[in-house]
């Protein structure tokens, strides 16, 4: 089943398949200020409102509710809204742009113990969202199984593990890190070297 999604904030005319043709003035524009679904707008009856208040069945309510067909909520100037099926939008302002979607980054970090301090890594991924695309967010801690009890051989042995792979295979991070300390180690040999120079042409 195929239909149009507008955009949130998408203002113009509209155009919408019969019944709904008849509760729209096709020569004035509307604002979409929602896309719901029926089980959001369960409480408000839908199935009346929506559907029957234009001549719609109960079949074709269930059959809509059942492929999940969003309900796209239209604004008119006058500030009244029209609840339709994005099935029934046949055309929609046309729109230039680049389609946005919201995101979310989630990163499995596998068994870890339940005194493991977080909270530099939380610094450490804001920072890096912030600095790579611009965004200023949080890094939550979700725990998303259940607790493990592993003797104290096991959490060690797991703990060696991910040392040694800190080791062995170093993140840009931290090659980075190495790198500057290398170079301000360098700089200052340097600078050392210039100042003894400066002091022994000044003092011939």
């Amino acid at each position: 089943m195929s239909y149009i999604i507008p955009p949130i904030n998408a203002k113009g005319k509209f155009t919408l398949s019969s019944p709904f043709n008849s509760i729209i003035n096709p020569l004035e524009e509307y604002t979409v200020v929602g896309i719901r679904s029926l089980e959001e707008l369960a409480a408000s009856d839908p199935l009346t409102i929506i559907y029957k208040a234009v001549g719609l069945t109960d079949i074709e309510y269930e059959d809509d509710r059942y492929n999940n067909v969003p309900i796209v909520v239209l604004l008119s100037t006058a500030e009244e809204y029209i609840y339709v099926p994005a099935t029934k939008v046949i055309t929609m302002p046309v729109l230039t742009g680049k389609q946005h979607q919201e995101k979310t980054l989630a990163i499995p970090l596998g068994l870890l113990p339940d005194d493991l301090d977080l909270s530099l890594l939380q610094i450490y991924i804001h920072d890096t969202i912030y600095d790579v695309i611009g965004v200023d967010t949080n890094a939550e801690v979700l725990e998303t199984s259940s607790k493990v009890l592993l003797d104290d051989i096991e959490s060690k042995q797991l703990q060696q593990l991910r040392d040694n792979i800190k080791i062995v295979t170093k993140s840009y991070r931290t090659l980075y890190n190495e790198l500057v300390v290398i170079l301000t180690k360098k700089n200052n040999i340097i600078k050392y070297l210039e100042n003894h120079i400066k002091y022994l042409l000044n003092n011939n």
